[in-house]
């Protein structure tokens, strides 16, 4: 199954020029900068091999095989690095963002 990758959250919809500079649109902006920034905080704030492992799988896109070879450790690990990541992040960051965690990385 594919799973979508971005570095931004990307969603490509036609808006009236007008619309792009009302106070919705710039609200619902500010909103989605301030929801990544909170993420990439506590995505720093994990464990420093946690976040490396997390980085590698969600930022780089790379697979579980390629972050065990690069690191010389184990895919089991790998794995449980990056669930233990999840469940940090859903803890301190609650379901909907943690959604968009999911979305996003």
């Amino acid at each position: 199954m594919a799973r979508l990758i971005s570095s931004e959250i990307n969603i490509i919809i036609i808006i009236p020029h007008n619309f792009r500079h009302s106070s919705y649109y710039k609200a619902a902006n500010e909103r989605l900068s301030f929801r990544k920034a909170l993420i990439e905080k506590e995505i720093a704030e994990l464990p420093p091999r946690m976040r490396e492992v997390f980085e590698m799988s969600r930022k780089q896109t790379r697979t579980y095989k390629e972050i065990t070879e690069q690191l010389g450790t184990s895919e089991e690990t790998v794995k449980k690095q990056v669930s233990g990541a999840l469940k940090v992040l859903r803890v301190k960051l609650g379901v909907l963002i943690y959604i968009l965690i999911l979305i996003h990385y």
